[in-house]
């Protein structure tokens, strides 16, 4: 057996002396790196717990505040409190009418919160630091910071942060700034069309609340007839009208499936986004989808008929004998739900030849059993 005490004490030789030390100095470092982890987690802990009690204390006074009887809020004395007191604001300024949103915005001004949001989004070394002080900014929706955003897109080179300084700005943009908008959203690699959809509902909400329905659909109209707009990008707004449920916006998303016929993803997402909208809408159009020749647009169509008229009933049941398994999974399904014009429609397909149409329509009556 090996005498580990007298293998590491006794006489050195060169070898053994550098393989001690080696052992003697990671043993060292091991220990520091655990003592460093169990500190900082423990400050973590600690620093949560505090905003955690930061964020309750400021959710107790705010009530005051809004009712008058606080004519103002207390001056956070450090970051981890202005921070706990913008989060605050935010969920309240979410949920408060515009006129105390506004006085809300006054106060946090006032106290300094801004400009410390500011000061750390402008000089701070850390990226993070200037990400969550640009997210807080944004929900504040301070449309006073509209240059500032602009002027960060022009010269920032970070992409993290690029990206959420064009979230920032769509909580308050103009219709003169969407050239410097779209100028990154036009890069395929930048984002995603998800991340589009959500920067142009924000975009739509905002202008509408801020300058009404007509300029706002006016703004639309404008971006969908550009022709240096890239079709993708006009797909994602008419996405986006279609997911918020903007009703004004239907004659240009009807405009856009006639003169964009070539662009299967636009015919796609007009007919989902009608499908949303407006039945009478749809109706005009979803005949020619129901035969279109791609079968991705027969899909979102025949998934669709079931808002228009019974008069969709014989291209459904013609589209049951469709090559493409999707589309008729989806005529029977949306066949069950037209009623009783439908229904015959399935029974009518069990005496028929067609092998499919009879087991998905079997399957379909079947479950109404």
């Amino acid at each position: 057996m090996i005498d580990i005490f007298s293998w590491i004490f006794g006489p050195l030789t060169t070898y053994r002396a550098v393989l001690v030390t080696a052992i003697l100095v990671l043993a060292l470092l091991t220990i520091v790196l655990l003592v460093t982890l169990v500190v900082h987690k423990t400050y973590i802990e600690l620093r949560e717990a505090r905003s955690a009690r930061l964020r309750k204390k400021f959710e107790t006074v705010f009530p005051a505040f809004l009712e008058g009887r606080n004519e103002h809020l207390s001056t956070p004395n450090d970051s981890l409190a202005i921070d706990a007191l913008a989060d605050v604001a935010i969920d309240q300024i979410a949920e408060v009418d515009h006129k105390t949103a506004k006085r809300i915005r006054a106060e946090l001004r006032e106290r300094g919160i801004v400009d410390d949001l500011l000061e750390r989004l402008n000089n701070s070394r850390s990226w993070v630091k200037r990400y969550r002080a640009l997210e807080r900014l944004g929900f504040l929706k301070l449309v006073e910071l509209r240059p500032i955003y602009l002027k960060l897109l022009e010269t920032e080179t970070d992409l993290r942060l690029v990206s959420k300084t064009l979230w920032a700005a769509s909580y308050v943009a103009e219709e003169e700034d969407l050239p410097l908008i779209t100028s990154f959203l036009s890069n395929s690699n930048f984002m995603s069309a998800k991340f589009n959809e959500y920067l142009f509902t924000n975009l739509i909400e905002e202008f509408r609340i801020k300058h009404g329905d007509d300029p706002t659909v006016s703004m639309l109209s404008g971006f969908l007839n550009n022709e240096t707009v890239p079709v993708l990008l006009k797909r994602d707004i008419i996405e986006s009208c279609g997911k918020m449920g903007y009703t004004p916006s239907v004659p240009l998303i009807v405009d856009a499936f006639h003169r964009y016929q070539d662009i299967t993803e636009i015919r796609i997402t007009t007919l989902r986004a009608l499908g949303g909208l407006s039945a009478d809408a749809l109706a005009e159009i979803i005949t020619s989808a129901l035969s279109d020749p791609d079968w991705r647009v027969r899909v979102v169509a025949s998934r669709n008929a079931g808002l228009c008229s019974e008069s969709c009933v014989p291209h459904l049941e013609e589209l049951m004998r469709d090559k493409n398994y999707h589309v008729r999974i989806n005529a029977a399904k949306t066949l069950f739900t037209m009623g009783e014009t439908g229904k015959a429609a399935l029974r009518r397909a069990l005496t028929r030849n067609d092998r499919f149409a009879r087991d998905i329509s079997n399957y379909v009556l079947g479950g109404s059993r």
